[in-house]
C-alpha cells in the first residue's frame, strides 16, 4: 500500500514528506478553540453599562457599554505599567463582544490550519508555539504604539496568534490552495504575502507621523505574521527553550550524512511498507517533530521510490 493511500497521510497536493493530518487529531486546537468562546460568553454576560472614561464626557452623564471580562484579561498600557503583564497573553483569548465575527473569523482560520501545524509540531509544542505566538505578537503592538507615541488602548483578540498559525502552514505548504469565500482559490503562499502588504502599509503610515484609520492592530498581525515565519524558517523549538530554563539538557538529533543510504535498494516490499506504517503511525500519535532526521530522510526516499514505481 503506498503513501498516498492512507488517509492521514494525503494532502490536496498529496504526500510531500512533510505535513500530515490524522484522524482525530487537533486536539489542542480543539482546546483552543473551546477556551476562547467560553471567554468570549463570559464576556458577554458580564456586559454592563460605566461613566464614560473621559471625566468631560463623564460629567454630561455620557456613559459607555463595556465588559467585566474584558477589562481583566484585555491588553492596555496602564494595566502593563501596573505590573500586569499576564495581559500580554490573555487578550489573545478575547474577543470583541459587540461583534462576533471577530471571533468566527479567528477561530475558523485557526481550526482549519491549525490542525495541520499541530499535526506536525505535535500537541504540546503546538500549544508552546500559540501561545508564545500571542505574546510576540502584544509586544510587536506595545513596541509600535510606545515608539510613535500614539497610546496604547484596549487590544483583544487571537489575530496575532492565527496570523502566525498561517505564516508556519502556507510555509509549509506553499502552494496549497485556500479558497477565499469558498470559491475563489489563491495558494497560500500568496496569501501569506497579501496579509503582509495588507498590514505593513497601515504600519508604516503610523511610523511616518499619520494615524491609522483602520481602528485594526496591524502591528499584532504583524508580529504574529513574522513569528510565525521565524519559528518555520529556523526550526525553533520552544519545548528546547523551556528546557534550557529549567537546567535540563535535551537530547540532541543525531546529524543526518546526506551520503548515507538509510536502507538498501533490495530492501523487500514488505518490510519498507512495514516501517513506513510504523513512521506514519508515529506522526500521527506524537505530531512530526517526534522523528529522528534519520526517519524524515527513510519517510523521502520512500516516497520517491513510490513515486517511480
Amino acid at each position: 500500500m503506498g503513501l498516498d493511500s492512507r488517509d492521514y497521510a494525503r494532502t490536496e497536493s498529496g504526500w510531500n514528506g512533510g505535513g500530515f493530518r490524522s484522524a482525530g487529531g487537533g486536539s489542542t486546537v480543539k482546546t483552543i478553540v473551546i477556551a476562547s468562546i467560553v471567554v468570549f460568553l463570559a464576556q458577554v454576560l458580564t456586559l454592563t453599562t460605566v461613566p464614560h472614561p473621559v471625566a468631560e464626557f463623564a460629567a454630561q452623564g455620557a456613559k459607555v457599554r463595556t465588559s467585566l471580562v474584558t477589562d481583566w484579561l484585555d491588553l492596555n498600557w496602564v494595566s502593563l505599567q501596573q505590573g500586569q503583564i499576564w495581559r500580554l497573553l490573555t487578550y489573545a483569548f478575547c474577543h470583541d463582544p459587540f461583534n462576533i465575527l471577530h471571533i468566527v473569523f479567528n477561530l475558523l482560520v485557526l481550526y482549519f490550519f491549525g490542525r495541520s501545524v499541530e499535526d506536525i509540531l505535535g500537541p504540546r509544542e503546538f500549544l508552546r508555539f500559540y501561545l508564545v505566538a500571542a505574546v510576540a505578537s502584544g509586544i510587536a503592538y506595545v513596541v509600535l504604539a510606545l515608539v510613535t507615541r500614539d497610546g496604547i488602548g484596549s487590544v483583544v483578540g487571537a489575530s496575532g496568534a492565527v496570523y502566525a498559525v498561517f505564516a508556519y502552514y502556507a510555509m509549509t505548504y506553499p502552494r496549497s490552495r485556500v479558497y477565499i469565500m469558498g470559491v475563489i482559490p489563491v495558494e497560500a503562499r500568496w496569501l501569506l504575502v497579501a496579509y503582509v502588504v495588507f498590514d505593513m502599509l497601515p504600519v508604516i503610515r503610523e511610523l511616518g507621523g499619520r494615524e491609522s484609520l483602520s481602528g485594526v492592530a496591524h502591528a499584532a498581525h504583524l508580529g504574529g505574521l513574522a513569528f510565525g515565519m521565524w519559528y518555520k524558517w529556523s526550526g525553533a523549538n520552544v519545548g528546547s527553550w523551556l528546557g534550557g530554563f529549567s537546567g535540563v539538557k535535551l537530547p540532541s538529533r543525531p546529524r543526518s550524512n546526506p551520503n548515507v543510504r538509510l536502507y538498501e535498494p533490495e530492501t523487500s516490499q514488505d518490510d519498507l511498507e512495514q516501517r513506513v506504517d510504523e513512521l506514519l503511525d508515529k506522526i500521527r500519535e506524537h505530531g512530526e517533530a517526534s522523528l529522528t532526521d534519520e526517519e524524515r530522510q527513510f519517510l523521502k526516499e520512500a516516497s520517491r521510490q513510490y513515486r517511480n514505481r
